[in-house]
């Protein structure tokens, strides 16, 4: 397993988190074939999966929101913690959804916003997806540095 593709975290015993470096359309679309199966096979509607998006530039960033679309039924926007990021105010222009400047705070609002039964999916790109994994498992970094 390569850590940030595919990868399901569980919390709290019931929260599932789906974490997918999808950075291109191509992977957008595989993404969404994942999702719409764990959905067929039982975990609830789109409007029980919260998708947390952020994209660097020079990406097809509103390609891949168009593969996603009718995966999840929430939408939260925050740029990976780096340079070169779109801003997530570009993207609340293209498609309907919050805009957030802490990843961190994106992934809380995503929780809410589903429940503890529902899926946040973390995507968009792999320096967003670190990040969220370092949150969701309480490592100052991801991957973890060495000192």
């Amino acid at each position: 397993m390569w850590p940030g593709r595919n990868e399901l975290l569980h919390r709290s015993g019931q929260e599932l988190t789906l974490l997918d470096c999808a950075h291109n359309p191509d992977a957008a679309v595989c993404l969404s074939h994942v999702i719409d199966s764990s959905l067929a096979g039982g975990a609830g509607t789109r409007g029980d999966v919260a998708l947390v998006f952020g994209a660097m530039e020079g990406k097809n960033w509103r390609s891949m929101l168009d593969r996603l679309e009718h995966s999840a039924g929430h939408r939260f926007y925050v740029a990976p913690p780096v340079n070169k990021a779109v801003e997530p105010s570009e993207m609340v222009k293209y498609s309907s959804g919050q805009v957030f400047t802490d990843v961190g705070r994106a992934i809380e609002a995503a929780r809410s916003k589903v429940g503890p039964q529902g899926l946040v999916v973390v995507t968009g790109s792999c320096f967003l997806v670190g990040a969220a994994r370092a949150i969701l498992l309480n490592l100052e970094t991801d991957p973890p540095a060495d000192s």
